[in-house]
C-alpha cells in the first residue's frame, strides 16, 4: 500500500497525508544531516590531512608470542605454566647482545631480571614497559642521591634516557655515545692529537658525571689520575720525568689533546 494514504476507521481516506518523520531519541533528523553535509566547505571542515596523518596509539602494545598465544614458548605446560629456562635465557633467545657488546651491564639485565622494566605480555607504554620516562628509573635509583650531582639538580626535565643507555653501555655510568658533547666541547674537531680516552669517547675514564664534591668530576686527583692508566716505570724512564716530585701531570700536558704527539699545553 501506497504509504502517502491512511485508514480512517473503515473508510479508505483517499486525501494524501504529508509525510511525518518519527526519532528515536539520538537519531539525527535525516533532512537535517544532510543539509548540514551539503552546506560544509573545505574551509569549513579544515586541513583534512591533519586528521588522516595522525598517528593513533594503541591502547596496548603487545608481546608478539603473548598475541600469537604461543604460550608454551615460555612457559612449561608440564610444570604449572613456569618459565623453560630462566629469563635472561628466555629472553636472550630473541633479545641479545646487551652483555656482549657492553662493558658495563645494567643490574636488572645482568641479573637476569627483565621483567623490572618490562611486562612479557602487554603494557600501556612502547617497548612493553612499566612506566614511562624518568618515572620507570626512579622507582629504583634514588632521586636524592641523584640530585647531589650538580649536573643533575639542573636537569629536572630531562629523560635519563638522554643520557644513558638502559641495558648497558662501554661507558661508565651507561653514559651514551657521545653525550658528554651535548653539553662541553667536542675535542676530537679541536686538537689535531687527541688523548685515548677522548679519541674514544670514553670520558668516563677520568670523569664520573655522578660524583660530586670532586673538581670537575673526576674520579682520582692529580697525578693519581694518570698513573691509573700510564705505567709509572714507564714514565719516569724519560729523564723529564725523573725530578718530577709532585708535580701534577696537567702543567705539562693537556689532558684532552694538542698539536703534538705529547699532547703539551
Amino acid at each position: 500500500m501506497d504509504s502517502s494514504f491512511a485508514f480512517s476507521g473503515s473508510m479508505l481516506d483517499t486525501k494524501p497525508i504529508p509525510y511525518t518523520f518519527f526519532f528515536f531519541d539520538g537519531v539525527p533528523n535525516p533532512e537535517l544531516t544532510i543539509e548540514a553535509a551539503n552546506s560544509d566547505s573545505l574551509d569549513q571542515i579544515g586541513d583534512i590531512t591533519k586528521v588522516v596523518d595522525k598517528e593513533v596509539k594503541p591502547a596496548f602494545f603487545v608481546h608478539q608470542p603473548y598475541r600469537e598465544r604461543k604460550c608454551d614458548n615460555c612457559h612449561d605446560k608440564e610444570r604449572m605454566g613456569s618459565l623453560k629456562m630462566s629469563m635472561m635465557d628466555l629472553c636472550t633467545e630473541c633479545h641479545s647482545g646487551f652483555k656482549k657488546q657492553s662493558t658495563f651491564v645494567h643490574g636488572p639485565v645482568a641479573g637476569g631480571n627483565c621483567t623490572q622494566c618490562h611486562n612479557p605480555h602487554k603494557a600501556k607504554n612502547e617497548k612493553l614497559l612499566l612506566r614511562n620516562g624518568r618515572d620507570l628509573c626512579l622507582n629504583c635509583h634514588d632521586t636524592k642521591n641523584i640530585y647531589k650531582g650538580d649536573f643533575h639538580s639542573s636537569s629536572n626535565e630531562l629523560d635519563c634516557l638522554s643520557c644513558h643507555k638502559p641495558h648497558g653501555s662501554v661507558n661508565h655510568s651507561l653514559l651514551q655515545k657521545g653525550v658528554c658533547t651535548l653539553c662541553h666541547e667536542n675535542f676530537n674537531e679541536k686538537y689535531k692529537v687527541v688523548h685515548g680516552p677522548v679519541a674514544s669517547d670514553n670520558c668516563s675514564v677520568c670523569h664520573v658525571p655522578h660524583r660530586y664534591g670532586t673538581e670537575k668530576l673526576l674520579l682520582h686527583s692529580g697525578r693519581e689520575l694518570c698513573l691509573n692508566c700510564h705505567n709509572i716505570k714507564q714514565v719516569l724512564k724519560n729523564d723529564y720525568h725523573t725530578d718530577l716530585g709532585e708535580t701534577s701531570c696537567t702543567e705539562c700536558h693537556n689532558p684532552h689533546g694538542g698539536e703534538d704527539r705529547y699532547i703539551f699545553n
